[in-house]
Formats: C-alpha cells, structure tokens, sequence
C-alpha cells in the first residue's frame, strides 16, 4: 500500500502521519520506534519537506520558501522527490520491502500572500499512489498554529501574518491540487478529503480497511441541540457506536464557529488525532465575525464533500424537540441526489410535533423508528459489503 498524505501548512501533517504509522504498527503487534528495523519491515515515512531541509542543510523550511528565483525552486525540489522515489523504489524491489509506505508533502506552498507550487506530476509516476489523502482543519486551529511555529522557528512573512481568509482559499487550492493529482494516474487512485480531528482509527479504517468496513456519514443536528447537555451526551453515543463499527466522516471535527456560542455545549471529540488549540475561537473571534458568509459557504461545501466520500449517509433525528434540522435535511437532499442509500432514525415523538410536508426529502430516505432495528440493518449493510 502507498499512501500519499498532504495538507496545507498548520494541519500538523507530521502528527497525522506518525499517528498512522504507528497504528500500522500497533494491529501487526510491533510497538517499536518507526526507525528501528523491524518497523521498517512494515511501514516507511517520507516526507518531502524534510528532505528539501536536508537537501539544503537547512532548519527550516523558509530558505526553501523565500528562493526568489522559481527554477531555483523547482530545481531543489525536484531533487528531493527524486531521491525520495528513488529510496522508496530500492525497498520496493528489495529481498524485503516494506509493507506500506507513506509519502508526505504539501501540494501548495503559500508565502507572502502568493501561491508557490513545484508540482511536477511525472516525478510520481514511480511511486504510484493506491489512496489521497488531504488533510484539513479550521482555519482558526491553522492560523494559531502558523503563528506559533515561525514565532518558534523565528520565521516571520515579509508581509505580516496570515488572515483567516488566505488559509481559506489555500486550503481550496490545496484540495484542488490533490484531486489533480489522482486524475494524473490510470486507474485513479481513490482521494478523500479528511479533517484531521478524527480519530486515528479512523484513518487506518479508510486506509487500510477499505471493502472490509461501511464508509458511513453521520449526519445529526447540532445547532438545535447544542445548549442541552443531555442532547450531546445522545449524540456521543450514536457517534460512539457508529465510530466502534464502521468508518464514519464525523462533520463535527472540523466547525469554524466552534465555541461562538459561549453557552453552548460542544459535542465532544472521539480521541482526535490533532486536538483543539487553546483560545483556538477567541483569538479570532472579529476576523471570523467579518467573514462569517464566506466561512457558511466553506462549511457547506465540505460537509457535502464528506457526504460524496461516503457509500451511506446514517441521519439521526432531523427532527429532534420538533425543530427541522436545517443542515441534515440539506445533507440528505445531497446524499440522495449523489446516488447515496440514506438511512434516518426518527423516533415517533420527534415526528408528532412535526409536519411532515415541510420536510419531505426525508421520505426519499430509509426511516427507522427504532434505533436498535437501525443499528441491524447497517451491520447487515456491512456484512453483505464483506463478502
């Protein structure tokens, strides 16, 4: 398996990838280090950003970054993919190679308020990819840690920091890079866009267990119900049992407008593999304010392309305390029109104080009155998918 890891700068990719490799390691029993051998007999890193560190006998990655000159950069790395192809291509065609390997870099570069790319897609074509992986996270969470690493790493832009709207449109360019980059191979290597506070289960799951488990969206309300903590704890635990026994894209790991509602009771996160930053909402919280449309738009757009990545989309009660769900009926709508199986738990009580003419996308779904008997039929779902 080879898998390709990338994400704009700030989605702490290096946590991602060592979280990976080790759970790699961990379901072959190996607890060792990543460099010691027998680890190596199971799972190889590469990271290209590291290797152009390297490759200019650099601490960082900003001399890299500031070359004014684009052959020079291309040039430098260049050379540090092909040296990369060219190490993991000897293991491959070793006595021994290694089971999985990993490749990590960034597809888009952002300094100075510009866009800098080196991507050169014949450079891969030896190192075929089977599974994309594009890392993401809020753009308060990556404008923190930006800031918090140059002022470690004393590497301050020539223009100041970074706005929340840049990190958005990278963000876009580096999605669309990735998915560029899996048409360049035949057959098409499968590419999902993946918020990195899931659990790391969860990634093993869409990388490694692919065909063995249902790839489900769990859609639920969240506005309506944030300011009850009985309501949250009931969430949990669907998302609890959904995340035990399928391979589940939760919407709520990557929310901008997290803690905006300071009486708001946040739905809390399954052992995230990247956690929240501190004061990650307050910070920026009138830079947010400013372009809250813009950030509604990016919000939808992406739980839509969570709902595309999944085979089935799992609903829970779009009709909670008698108040439509607005975001579930919109993620039901999409599912359905993308050609995805909906199934819908919405007990009795919830659907006796609602008409059910104002929201009839639902009746297009799958509906289940009780929950246990919804919980059956997506192990059924599952098995029939195993075999």
């Amino acid at each position: 398996m080879i898998i390709y890891i990338t994400g704009q700068t700030g989605v702490e990719k290096s946590t991602v990838v060592t979280s990976l490799a080790k759970s790699i390691l961990k379901k072959e029993g190996i607890e060792t280090p990543l460099d010691h051998s027998s680890a190596k007999q199971v799972v190889r890193v590469f990271d290209i950003e590291d290797r152009i560190q390297n490759e200019m006998n650099a601490l960082s990655i900003k001399p890299f970054l500031d070359t004014l000159s684009n052959f020079m950069r291309e040039s430098i790395w260049r050379k540090a993919v092909e040296s990369v192809v060219s190490e993991a291509q000897t293991l491959l065609q070793s006595e021994y190679p290694p089971q999985h390997i990993i490749l990590s870099f960034h597809a888009v570069f952002y300094r100075d308020h510009k866009f800098l790319n080196c991507i050169k897609p014949t450079l891969f074509n030896k190192l075929r990819p089977d599974i994309i992986i594009i890392l993401i996270d809020d753009c308060q969470n990556i404008a923190f840690r930006v800031k918090e690493k140059r002022e470690q790493l004393g590497i301050p832009t020539r223009t100041g920091k970074i706005s929340l709207g840049e990190i958005l449109a990278w963000r876009s360019a580096e999605i669309m890079v990735g998915n560029i980059i899996s048409k360049l191979f035949t057959p098409e290597p499968k590419c999902y866009v993946f918020p990195v506070k899931h659990p790391v289960t969860t990634l093993h799951g869409l990388t490694l267990e692919m065909g063995q488990k249902l790839i489900c969206y769990a859609s639920y309300p969240m506005t309506n119900v944030r300011n009850d903590a009985g309501n949250m704890g009931e969430i949990r635990s669907f998302l609890d049992y959904m995340e035990d026994n399928f391979i589940v894209f939760n919407p709520g790991t990557i929310d901008e407008f997290r803690g905006q509602n300071k009486e708001a009771i946040e739905l809390p996160l399954n052992k995230p593999m990247v956690a929240l930053t501190e004061n990650h909402f307050s910070d920026y919280f009138d830079e947010l304010s400013r372009i809250e449309d813009v950030i509604i738009y990016h919000i939808e757009d992406r739980d839509y392309t969570l709902v595309r990545q999944a085979e089935i989309v799992v609903a829970y009660r779009p009709f909670w305390n008698g108040e439509i769900s607005d975001g579930v009926e919109k993620e039901i709508g999409h599912a359905l029109t993308e050609g995805r199986e909906v199934y819908v738990f919405s007990p009795e009580e919830d659907n006796t104080l609602v008409e059910k003419k104002v929201f009839k996308i639902v009746e297009k779904a799958v509906v289940f009155r009780n929950l246990d008997e919804l919980k059956l039929k997506l192990q059924s779902l599952q098995r029939k998918k195993c075999n």
